[in-house]
């Protein structure tokens, strides 16, 4: 068997500008890549006769290793691939869904392809019934049926395709994902390789960052296959809306504090700091025409937990022209100073606490070069 197989293919003078063709681009000859491809196929399968003859007191894994399965410099490598399902296939052909299950959990191989491999073979020797019970819970089950017995019709004759397919370039396959961004669902469309399709379904992705968009589609072949295609772009200007189309039109900007005495936050805020009263109702008031006091119901106040010495909340800032005169004043009305004058760069302030903790800066800016001390 392995005489017949290792005999070089292509051998009719038909294919004699193919070899030239292969020849030109990898600058070898045809045979001598052949041969070496044979010999690597003969120093495998020897690795893997003896995997079988160990039987039961192997795994498989270390002779999996042996063949560089599970070298991810060559792992992917058809030949490997091709040597290990064989391997698998002939140790497990008494219990093919434990071959098919070894060749897919098989960490660090080529694990698709190894298991596509093998499950192939398991099939060719087995039949299909063993893997029955996943055919409905495999995607495009019908369809790769059909694709092997197409390939198996085409063993006995000659056939060509229906359909003709687009030279693969990447001038032909940007202009077919364009083609694709500007369809809605469902609209047909033409593969590159010629079959038509329907597009089912598009969205797109959400990406981690702000640098990329990314897409995705689902089309469905004429003859039953499922593909997703996805791509992905750096986000370009015209990706973001003006500014001027995404801004919150404000009216009005104000402030809300709430207190726990509406007088005596009143008497606070008119009387002691001078702040004009422009509005008043039952349960609030307003001052100066941006802050809004109002008092609290006792579940909204508790559940703020506000200290009553000012130390968190919002913190109100009044500018006044004479803070050593403020600060004079409040004291001796028994305001409850939370900060003392302090010297800032360009102002000096204090803090206070209104009647239901809420932190007041007052505060005096320091033009000159060399501010007064407060």
């Amino acid at each position: 068997m392995i005489s017949s197989w290792a005999e070089l293919p292509l051998a009719a003078s038909e294919q004699e500008s193919w070899r030239r063709s292969f020849t030109n681009d990898a600058f070898r000859s045809y045979r001598s890549i052949w041969q070496e491809s044979v010999q690597e196929m003969r120093r495998l399968l020897g690795i893997a006769i003896e995997g079988v003859k160990d039987g039961a007191l192997s795994t498989g894994y270390e002779t999996l290793r042996m063949m560089g399965a599970f070298d991810r410099k060559i792992s992917g490598s058809g030949t490997i691939s091709a040597a290990a399902s064989m391997f698998l296939a002939s140790r497990y052909a008494v219990s093919p869904l434990q071959g098919l299950r070894v060749a897919a959990t098989a960490t660090g191989a080529d694990t698709d392809t190894l298991a596509s491999m093998t499950a192939s073979i398991l099939g060719a020797l087995n039949g299909d019934e063993w893997i029955a019970p996943f055919r409905e819970q495999s995607q495009d089950a019908d369809y790769l049926v059909a694709i092997a017995n197409a390939f198996d019709s085409n063993l006995q004759q000659k056939s060509t395709l229906g359909h003709s397919a687009q030279r693969i370039s990447k001038r032909t396959t940007a202009a077919f994902l364009e083609a694709l961004e500007k369809l809605t669902t469902p609209t047909p469309i033409t593969l590159l390789d010629g079959r038509r399709a329907m597009l089912i379904a598009k969205e797109e992705l959400p990406c981690t960052g702000k640098t990329y968009r990314a897409w995705r589609w689902r089309l469905e072949t004429q003859d039953g296959q499922t593909i997703f295609i996805k791509k992905t772009r750096r986000r370009s200007a015209k990706d973001i809306p003006p500014l001027l189309e995404t801004r919150i039109e404000v009216v009005r900007l104000g402030l809300k504090i709430f207190v726990d005495d509406l007088a005596k936050a009143k008497e606070f805020y008119t009387s002691l700091l001078g702040l004009p009263l422009d509005k008043e109702t039952a349960s609030a008031f307003t001052v100066n025409g941006i802050l809004s006091v109002q008092r609290s119901n006792n579940r909204a106040f508790r559940t703020f937990e506000r200290p009553q010495d000012g130390t968190c909340g919002p913190l109100l800032c009044l500018r006044v022209t004479n803070l050593q005169e403020a600060y004079r004043m409040l004291s001796a009305r028994g305001v409850k100073i939370v900060e003392e004058l302090r010297q800032q760069k360009s102002y000096c302030s204090f803090r206070v606490a209104d009647p239901s903790g809420n932190l007041v800066e007052i505060f005096e800016s320091t033009s000159s070069a060399t501010p007064a001390p407060c």
